[in-house]
């Protein structure tokens, strides 16, 4: 590992970037209200982006539903 930082590190680059990239297509099998499994091929699903630029946070939600609660909860949380 140490070799490849001096001469770039692009193997270690390509690991981060394939691990990154599993995790994420993870993230958006699980909605994040109920925690319920979301189907990769239905149509009627909702995937939001929120944050700061420089953070940007991905939840994804099996129905309108767990959206709007999902909202709610933020808009709660602000207020505090």
């Amino acid at each position: 590992m140490e070799q490849d930082l001096k001469e770039g590190g692009h193997h270690l680059k390509k690991f981060l970037k394939e691990e990154l990239q599993k995790r994420e297509n993870n993230h958006e099998k699980i909605c994040a209200t109920c925690h319920a499994e979301i189907n990769p091929s239905a149509t009627k699903t909702y995937t939001l982006l929120f944050g700061p630029k420089d953070f940007l946070k991905k939840a994804s939600f099996c129905a309108t539903d767990c959206l709007k609660q999902f909202i709610e909860l933020i808009e709660e949380k602000k207020r505090f």
